[in-house]
């Protein structure tokens, strides 16, 4: 298992990028997205299976990130936001291991899906700036309480 490290550098960058695209992104689906298409991605979201495995969290998460970007009518950002979450891979499935964060996680993803149906650009943007913030602050308290583990395991952290 042992490969490339784990450059806390890089997550924080990745964690900006998401930020700043993904905010813009928001308040562009709200002007933008018909209501079908919003009602498409609220369906999607309500087939997730809470209680499955991390990985289809880790899937069923980039999925919703890139769709909700999509939903702002610039493939760009749809574009953007799929190359930070697959950068982000090798990591993401630490901060959705537990049923209790997944549960997080799908109910900021629903909050976010009705201020866009609400057409509230403010709202989104502020709620996905804070979901991706929270987000990232699970990942890293993740890396750290695990560190022993992760290198047992061959996978080096880098600061």
């Amino acid at each position: 298992m042992a490969g490339l490290p784990i450059d806390l550098g890089e997550i924080i960058r990745l964690s900006e990028l998401r930020d700043a695209v993904e905010t813009a992104a928001a308040r562009l689906s709200c002007a933008r997205a018909s209501d079908e298409e919003v009602t498409a991605l609220r369906e999607r979201l309500g087939a997730f299976v809470l209680d499955g495995p991390s990985e289809a969290s880790v899937r069923a998460g980039t999925h919703f990130h890139v769709d909700l970007a999509g939903l702002s009518g610039n493939h760009f950002f749809a574009d953007a936001v799929d190359s930070a979450m697959t950068r982000l891979a090798r990591t993401r499935w630490l901060e959705v291991r537990t049923e209790d964060a997944r549960r997080a996680a799908w109910a900021e993803h629903c909050e976010i899906v009705d201020l866009i149906a609400a057409r509230d650009a403010d709202a989104a943007a502020q709620h996905i700036h804070h979901h991706i913030v929270a987000t990232h602050e699970r990942l890293l308290a993740a890396l750290d309480a695990d560190t022993r583990s992760l290198r047992a395991r061959g996978l080096a952290i880098v600061r």
